[in-house]
C-alpha cells in the first residue's frame, strides 16, 4: 500500500526515497487555524450557546442575591415607612381613627417628611440596581436567543436531545426565556408601586409590602433548575486558614497586662528566685557621697 510520494530511481541506484505524509491536523494547526475550525457547523454553534449559557448561569445566581439583599433592606425601609405614614396622617388629621399607638412626641411636619423620604430613597436606590443589573444581563440573553436560533433542533446530538446527566437544551432555552421575564416584570412591578407611595395613603404601601415577601419555592426552582452541569461549575476558591501556632498569643487587654508583669518580674528575679532590690544601698551611697567629697577638698 503507498503510503507517501515515491521518488524515480536514478541510474546505477535501486534505493527507493518514500516521503512521509503531513496529518490534516498538522496541516491545519501549522496555518494558524483554531481548532473548532475543523469541527462541523452544528458543533460550533453548540459550543458557542453552552458558552453564553454557562454565563447566563453566574448571572442569574448574581442577580438573584443582589435581589435578595435589596429585598431584606427594602421590607425594613418599608416598615419605617408604615409608621411613619400613620403618624404623618395623625399630625395632617387625615385619619383621627388610625391604630398607631401615640406614645411619640408630635413631630413637625418637614421631620417626618425629610425621614420618609431618606427610607423612600432606600427602596428607589434598590430597584435602580436592579434595573442596571437586568439590562447587563439582557445583552447575554439576546446574545443566547441569536446562538439558539441557528441549532437545528432537528438533530438527535446529546447535546439537542440531552442525556443521563443532562437536559435537553430545549429546556434551557424555555428556563432563559422564563427566568429573565420573571426578574424583569418583578422590577416593573416594584418600580411602578414604588412610585404609588403617598404618605397620606396606606394602600399603596400594603401592596408594595405583599410584593416584598420571600418566595422558598421560587428558589428552589432556581437552584436545581439553574444548572446545566454540576462539572463544568468551576470550584470555588480554596478557604484561606491561617497556621496553627505552638502557643496562642493573648487577646484581651488583661492578658497583654499580665504578660508584661510577669516579664518584668522575671528580669528582676535573681537564680534563687528572690526579687532583686535595684534601688542603691545605703551603703553605697554613703561611700559615693564621702568619695566626692574627698575629690572636691583636693582640688580645692
Amino acid at each position: 500500500m503507498q503510503t507517501g510520494s515515491t521518488q524515480p530511481a536514478q541510474s546505477g541506484s535501486s534505493k527507493i526515497t518514500i516521503a512521509p505524509m503531513q496529518s490534516v491536523l498538522t496541516t491545519i494547526l501549522s496555518e494558524g487555524s483554531h481548532m473548532t475550525w475543523s469541527l462541523g457547523p452544528q458543533e460550533s454553534v453548540e459550543r458557542r450557546v453552552l458558552k453564553v449559557l454557562l454565563h447566563l448561569e453566574t448571572d442569574f445566581r448574581s442577580y438573584y442575591n443582589l435581589w435578595r439583599r435589596g429585598m431584606v433592606l427594602q421590607r425594613e425601609a418599608a416598615d419605617m415607612l408604615w409608621g411613619l405614614t400613620q403618624r404623618y396622617m395623625i399630625i395632617m388629621k387625615a385619619d383621627p381613627t388610625c391604630i398607631c399607638p401615640q406614645n411619640y412626641a408630635i413631630e413637625p411636619e418637614e421631620v417626618l417628611i425629610a425621614e420618609y423620604n431618606v427610607h423612600y430613597m432606600i427602596i428607589q436606590n434598590s430597584n435602580e440596581e436592579q434595573n442596571f443589573t437586568l439590562r447587563s444581563m439582557r445583552h447575554n440573553v439576546v446574545q443566547f436567543r441569536k446562538s439558539c436560533n441557528k441549532l437545528d433542533l432537528t438533530k438527535e446530538t446529546p447535546f439537542i436531545m440531552g442525556d443521563t446527566f443532562h437536559k435537553p437544551i430545549k429546556f434551557f432555552i424555555e428556563l432563559v426565556d422564563e427566568l429573565f421575564n420573571y426578574f424583569y416584570s418583578g422590577y416593573l412591578k416594584l418600580d411602578y408601586m414604588a412610585n404609588q407611595l403617598d404618605p397620606l395613603d396606606l394602600k399603596p404601601l400594603e401592596e408594595y409590602r405583599e410584593l416584598l415577601n420571600p418566595s422558598e419555592e421560587f428558589e428552589e426552582y432556581l437552584m436545581l433548575s439553574l444548572t446545566y452541569c454540576k462539572c463544568l461549575v468551576p470550584e470555588p476558591c480554596p478557604r484561606f486558614v491561617p497556621d496553627k501556632c505552638e502557643e496562642t498569643p493573648p487577646q484581651t487587654k488583661q492578658d497583654l497586662k499580665k504578660s508584661r508583669c510577669l516579664a518584668r518580674r522575671a528580669e528582676m528575679m535573681g537564680e534563687t528566685g528572690e526579687v532583686k532590690d535595684t534601688r542603691p544601698s545605703s551603703k553605697t551611697s554613703i561611700r559615693a557621697i564621702k568619695t566626692k567629697a574627698n575629690v572636691i577638698k583636693a582640688y580645692s
